[in-house]
């Protein structure tokens, strides 16, 4: 990604913590995901919108809350 802002991660550390339980795996689907939607719009950057429209673990089998 050219334009990554330095401190994305640290910047939405307690959503990421809040989203995921602490979990790696979901951690990692969640910013994957959300970093491969920021190439795919062109923007380059993971923004917290690209966060919460990825969906992980089982978020994908059950409605959302």
């Amino acid at each position: 990604m050219r334009k990554l802002s330095k401190d994305v991660l640290t910047r939405h550390a307690q959503y990421l913590h809040d989203r995921t339980g602490g979990y790696f795996l979901y951690l990692s689907q969640l910013i994957c995901g959300a970093a491969v939607a920021a190439i795919l719009d062109g923007t380059e950057d993971v923004t917290l919108e690209h966060l919460q429209a990825i969906r992980i673990g089982r978020e994908e089998i059950l409605p959302s809350r």
